[in-house]
C-alpha cells in the first residue's frame, strides 16, 4: 500500500511538472528552422509525460519515440514506425512481398537533445536474410548528427549475430550542445521498438532537423531500391538521395517484387508527395511489364496531376537479361514515356538505366545489383535529375 501510495503521488507530481514546462506541440510547423528571436521551445527529460516513459536507470531516462518531440520520416501515412509500409492490403501477395513489406526500410528517426550521451535501443522482430548483404546491411542502423550545413555519420551498429534480434547504440556527446541526430533503421528488418536513453537532466529541443518536413519523395522499385547489396542502411540509393537533397523520401522497394499492381500504385498516389521514381523493370516478365507498366504510371499521374514523375529502367542491362530483352523491356518504358507526352504531360522523366554504368564491373556484385559505387552513381544521377525538375534543397 505504502508503495502505491508513493507511485500516485509521484505521478500527481510530473503532471503537475508537465502542465508547468514549456507546450510540447505535434504541429509540424513547430519543427521548422527558427530564427535567433524565436524561443526555441524544450522539455527537460525528467519532466516528459510517464506515458512516454519507458525505464530508469541511474541517470538515464528511457523515452518511448512516440513522445512528440520525437520525428518519426519514412512512414507516409502510417501512424507508426512498426507498421508496413504499405498497410491494409486487399489482395494477396507472396509470402516474400509480405515479409519485405514489413521491413523498417527507409524509416528515419530524428530528435535534437543536449544529452552528454544517447543510448539507443532496438529490438527487431525478424533479420530478412539476403545471400549479398551482411549482418549490418541487413539489421544494422545508421547514426548520423545534422547541421544546417551538412550532415556527420557516427556509425553503423547492428546486432551481434543473425540469432540475435538486439541493436544497442552508445554516443558520447561531452561539449553537451544542442546536437540533432538522425537514425536510418534496418533496410532487411522488420522493427519491434524502438527507445532512446537520455540523461534525465538534459533537454529535448523543438527544433528543425533541416530535412523537409513537408511533401517526400516516393520510389518504388525492386530490392535495388529497397537497398539490397549496400553496405549499411544509409547507403541504399533512397536514403543517399534523401541526405543529398535534404528531403524525406519513401522508400517503396520490395525486394523479389514490384510486378506493378494496381493496388500498389493507389496507395502510393494517397501519399503526400513531391515527386516519383518508379525503378520498375526486374521482377515481372516482358508480358507482364507491357501489361502494367503505363496502366501504374497513369494511376499516379490521374491522382498527381502536377507531381514529376521520373521513369528509370534497369542499370544492369545485359547483364541480367539478353542485350535482346533489355531493348524490348526499354522499348516498353519509353513507350510509357512517349505517351504520356503526346497526351499532354510535360512533367515526366526517362533515365536509361544502362547508360549509367560505364564499367559494369566496377558497379555491380552480382548480374543486377549495385555495389557502393554503383549506388552512389545512381543516387547522383536521380539528384541531379530532381536538380534540373525543380528545387528540391528541403524548405
Amino acid at each position: 500500500m505504502f508503495f502505491k501510495i508513493c507511485n500516485w503521488l509521484s505521478t500527481i507530481v510530473q503532471k503537475i511538472r508537465i502542465c508547468l514546462s514549456p507546450t510540447v506541440k505535434r504541429d509540424r510547423q513547430a519543427f521548422n528552422i527558427h530564427t535567433e528571436d524565436t524561443v526555441v521551445q524544450k522539455i527537460q527529460v525528467s519532466d516528459i509525460s510517464l506515458k512516454y516513459t519507458l525505464a530508469r536507470k541511474n541517470n538515464t531516462i528511457y523515452l518511448s519515440t512516440a513522445c512528440p518531440l520525437f520525428i518519426w520520416k519514412g512512414i507516409g501515412n502510417n501512424s507508426k514506425y512498426f507498421m508496413p509500409r504499405i498497410p491494409s492490403l486487399k489482395n494477396n501477395y507472396s509470402r516474400e512481398f509480405r515479409l519485405n513489406n514489413a521491413c523498417s526500410c527507409g524509416y528515419k528517426l530524428i530528435f535534437s537533445t543536449n544529452s552528454s550521451f544517447i543510448d539507443i535501443n532496438i529490438l527487431l522482430k525478424k533479420i530478412i536474410i539476403s545471400r549479398n548483404m551482411s549482418l549490418q546491411a541487413l539489421a544494422g542502423i545508421d547514426v548520423y548528427e545534422i547541421t544546417e550545413e551538412d550532415h556527420k555519420w557516427l556509425g553503423c551498429y547492428a546486432p551481434n549475430n543473425f540469432y540475435d534480434l538486439s541493436i544497442r547504440c552508445h554516443i558520447h556527446n561531452s561539449d553537451k550542445k544542442i546536437h540533432t541526430y538522425l537514425i536510418f533503421l534496418p533496410i532487411f528488418s522488420q522493427t519491434a521498438c524502438v527507445k532512446v536513453g537520455l540523461e534525465k537532466s538534459s533537454y529535448i529541443y523543438n527544433i528543425s532537423s533541416n530535412i523537409n518536413l513537408e511533401a517526400p519523395i516516393a520510389i518504388y522499385g525492386s530490392s535495388i531500391t529497397q537497398g539490397c547489396a549496400c553496405s549499411r542502411p544509409a547507403l541504399s540509393y533512397a536514403n543517399q538521395l534523401s541526405l543529398s537533397l535534404k528531403q524525406d523520401v519513401l522508400n517503396f522497394g520490395f525486394s523479389g517484387s514490384a510486378r506493378g499492381e494496381s493496388e500498389i500504385a493507389a496507395n502510393i498516389a494517397s501519399q503526400k508527395i513531391s515527386a516519383i521514381v518508379m525503378e520498375y523493370d526486374h521482377n515481372v516478365d516482358l508480358g507482364g511489364l507491357e501489361k502494367t507498366h503505363y496502366n501504374f504510371y497513369s494511376i499516379l499521374r490521374k491522382n498527381k496531376l502536377n507531381v514529376p514523375i521520373i521513369l528509370l529502367s534497369r542499370c544492369s542491362g545485359g547483364f541480367s537479361v539478353s542485350a535482346e530483352e533489355e531493348e524490348k523491356r526499354f522499348k516498353i518504358i519509353s513507350s510509357t514515356y512517349h505517351t504520356a507526352i503526346a497526351n499532354g504531360d510535360h512533367n515526366i522523366y526517362l533515365l536509361r538505366g544502362d547508360n549509367l554504368f560505364d564499367n559494369k564491373e566496377k558497379c555491380l556484385v552480382d548480374d543486377r545489383h549495385p555495389n557502393d559505387y554503383g549506388i552512389k552513381i545512381l543516387s547522383q544521377t536521380l539528384t541531379n535529375t530532381l536538380h534540373t525538375i525543380g528545387d528540391f534543397n528541403g524548405l
